[in-house]
């Protein structure tokens, strides 16, 4: 029994953690989320993607395809607003699989 309660607080502590590793770059990346379209691709890949049509080799398919589904999802907000509010979950969602890794492998 008391292995399990320690495992249940690890969970816990993990779960905190990467509450904290997924909320603080967050929050610093819609502090400073481009409200447009800025310069260079940005334009093409949310163009491309609202019509699901292809960019530029190599065509960014899973990103486009991503970029469709949120701006339904969270339907505020210009599309480029949309895309950079989804650039900064992915983003956030990154630095989490990082610190999972790290942690798997004994950081």
């Amino acid at each position: 029994m008391p292995s399990t309660l320690k495992r249940g607080e690890r969970r816990r502590r993990d779960l905190l953690a990467c509450s904290i590793v997924f909320g603080a770059p967050l929050l610093v990346y819609i502090l400073t989320l481009a409200p447009s379209v800025l310069p260079g691709d940005a334009g093409e890949l949310i163009s491309a993607s609202r019509t699901l049509g292809v960019a530029h080799p190599p065509g960014y398919p899973l990103y486009l395809m991503l970029g469709r589904l949120f701006s339904a999802v969270f339907a505020f907000g210009s599309m480029a607003y949309r895309y950079n509010l989804m650039s900064a979950v992915l983003g956030s969602a990154a630095a989490v699989l990082v610190y999972l890794l790290v942690r798997r492998l004994g950081g």
